[in-house]
This record gives C-alpha cells, structure tokens and sequence, in this order.
C-alpha cells in the first residue's frame, strides 16, 4: 500500500509539473526515484533487480499498445519505406557504425564482435514512453511525431532480436560450440520476425471475431486488455519478440474498428477506449521509471561515468549522422515525407530516448554465468539511459520552446 501511495503521489507531482511548466514526466519520476534511492536506498522493496523483469512484462504491452492505436494501417502503408529507414536500417546502421568506432571508445578493453554488437543493441534502441513523453507537451506537426514514434515502435522488437542473436553468439563463442553459422542467423532473425507477427494476426483476429459478435464498450475492453498481454505473453513464452506481437495484434483491431465505424462498435466506444488506456499508459510509464530509478547502483554507475560519457557522445553523434542520411534520403526522393528542416532535424537526432527496453536487457545478461563485462554494460545502460532521459530531453524542451510557433504552424497545416 506504501508504495501505491508513493506512486500516486509522484504520478500527481509530475502532471502537475507537466501542467505548469511543461517538464516532461519522465524526467520528474527519474529524478525523484534517483532521490529516494540515494537517500532512502531499500524503502521500496518491491522495486529491485529481480522485479524489474515483471514490472516491464506488466507495464510494457500497454504503453506499447497506446502508442499503436495512434497509428493506423493507411498511414504505415503510406510511410512504409519511411518506417523501415528510421526502425531497422537506422539501428543496424547505427549498431555498425558503433562496431567501426569501438577501438576508439573502449580503448583498453578486450571486446569482441559480438560483445560490441550485445552491448549497442542493448544501448541504441529509442524507448516509445521516453519519446511520447517529450512530445506530449507541445503541438508538434503529425509526420514529425509519427516519424518519431513509429521509429520508436519498430526498432525494439529488431533491437530484440539482435540481442538474442549476440546473447547466443557470446556463450557459443566463450564455450566453443553451438555457434550460428550467416544463415543460421538469417533464418533466425527471419523466424522472430515472422513468428511474432504470425501471433499479433491471430491474436487481433480472434478479437475481431469476437467484436463481430458481442457489441458492448466493456467487452471491447476487455478485448483490447485481452490482446494486448495475450500477445505479449504468448510471444515471450515463444522467445520472440512480444513487442512486436502487441504491435500487430492491436494496430489490426484498431485498423478494423476504424473501417467498419459504427458496423460492429459505436466510434465514441472506441474513443473512450483510448483514453482508458492514455491512462492505464501513464501510470504504467511511472511504474516503469520510478523503478528504473530506484535500482540504480551509484557505487557502480560512478565507476563507469566517464566512460559513459565518451559513449554518451558517440551514440549520440552516431544517430546525428544517421538522421542527417535519411534527410537527404528524403529529400532525393517524394516516397518519403520530406525532412529538409534543420528543426525537424534536431528533434530526430535528439529524439532517441532510452528506456525501460534497455535496462531490460542488460539484466538479462544475468543468464551468461560470469560474464567479464557484465557489470560494465550495466553501469554503461544505465548511464545512457539517464544521461538521454535529463540532457536529450533538455535539449528538446528548448528546441521546442525557441522553435514552437514554427512547428504549431507547421501542425495547422497539416490539418491533424
């Protein structure tokens, strides 16, 4: 019961600081988690390393599955080419690039290949609730906030699945055996991929049959609760990418309910749908930093801080460049919604917000029996993620402030 006080008390905090001086709320439950934690370390039990793996289970789907029914099918048609530049050429691009400059970065460490290839899919993909948050505060034209999000939405589940891969490719390596061949990989990274989706359709069409039948605002919730952990769940007991799964399952109900209108459910239904889950986002947002936040090891994230910092830096000019090529990639063709703004620039290249994904998965290193970098990716991971969270945030706070006009402008023209 404490720690529900606790939470509500810090979700209130953080709304009313959005509300005042639009300080985006991931900022406030970081900080003051990292507070509590400092000051009070163990004061909430609840959150600790173990837990966090179930707190993510809990709260991801549904921050993942809010952010989907703000993206509808016509539109991920329209921006196909777009999405597969920002989600997936970006982060192998971005995971090679980090490879290329590694010697530079780590100097002195004994990384190999695949522990650089572990350690950038761990650091490099954009958290959905970081990137949501940021924006929430400002009117901010609809291709810029749907080139953001969708990019957000489509490189975990390819980060994921690098991970795996190089989680395997480290232990076959360290113990001589079981190591994956190129086209072992391929049919891997191939069969992720296609599995979780092949689950996404058919959990969003059971759902869609069911809505067929029963016309009734608390049944379509509960479908929508329903799909949304269902997929999740059943992905992950499949080892596949469960974020991927909800993507699917939800943006295929969302697709359907919008075609038939008011044929199966009534639209208001569905509106009011949407808030409910807008909320159940927030608080699911607060759980999933607050405990970021409070598990925080100082000792160790202080040992690696410099080094932090050069990475920091890297990671950080690596999606600069990466952002830059995809404007002029959009500006050489109409296929692609055109990002000649050097404002809209900046927002992209600051717009990767890390998150929960991330510490997710360098927890997840546990599995590899003393593994000689563990603790160093950790501390770097949560480095990162806190460094983006106060300095990328900040940046874009005064981006939008200065420029805010210019792109309230650009949303009116736009017609969303």
């Amino acid at each position: 019961m404490d720690t529900l006080v606790f939470i509500l008390g810090v979700v209130l905090i953080a709304l009313i600081l959005q509300k005042k001086i639009l300080l985006p709320s991931t900022m406030t439950y970081t900080a003051i988690a990292l507070m509590i934690g400092y000051f009070y370390p163990d004061s909430f039990a609840v959150f600790n390393e173990e837990n966090y793996p179930n707190i993510v289970f809990i709260t991801l789907p549904f921050l993942i599955a809010y952010d989907t029914m703000n993206i509808t099918i016509d539109e991920l048609k329209e921006n196909a080419i777009s999405i597969f530049l920002l989600a997936v050429v970006n982060i192998v691009f971005s995971i090679a690039f980090g490879i290329l400059i590694a010697d530079f970065i780590f100097a002195g460490y004994d990384l190999k290949f695949w522990d650089l290839v572990l350690l950038f899919s761990i650091i490099l993909p954009t958290d959905p609730a970081g990137v949501s948050a940021s924006l929430s505060n400002f009117k901010v034209p609809h291709s810029l906030k749907f080139k953001i999000e969708s990019e957000s939405l489509g490189n975990d589940p390819i980060a994921l699945v690098i991970y795996k891969i190089a989680l395997v490719m480290v232990v076959a390596t360290s113990t001589g055996t079981g190591i994956l061949s190129p086209v072992d990989i391929s049919l891997e990274f191939l069969k992720q991929i296609v599995l979780a989706i092949f689950i996404g359709l058919i959990i969003g069409y059971i759902g869609y049959k069911l809505l067929e039948r029963f016309v009734s605002f608390e049944i379509e919730l509960s479908i929508f609760l329903l799909a949304t952990l269902s997929s999740f769940v059943i992905a992950e007991h499949l080892h596949v990418s469960g974020i991927l799964s909800v993507i699917v399952s939800i943006a295929m109900l969302n697709h359907i309910i919008l075609k038939t209108k008011d044929k199966i459910i009534r639209a208001e239904n569905h509106n009011n749908i949407k808030i409910i889950f807008s909320s159940i986002s927030t608080y699911a947002n607060a759980f999933l930093f607050i405990a970021l936040g409070l598990i925080v090891d100082f000792d160790l994230v202080g040992q690696y801080f410099i080094q932090s910092i050069i990475l920091f830096i890297a990671i950080t000019a690596i999606r600069a460049i990466s952002m830059s090529l995809y404007m002029k990639i959009s500006t050489s063709t109409n296929k692609i919604k055109n990002v000649s703004s050097l404002r809209w620039l900046r927002v992209l290249s600051f717009g990767g917000m890390k998150g929960g994904i991330s510490v997710l998965m360098v927890l997840g290193l546990s599995v590899i029996i003393d593994y000689q970098f563990s603790n160093l990716f950790q501390a770097l991971t949560f480095n990162i993620v806190l460094l983006a969270t106060f300095i990328n945030t900040s940046i874009l706070l005064i981006e939008f402030n200065k420029n805010g006009k210019l792109f309230e402008e650009e949303a009116e023209m736009e017609g969303h």
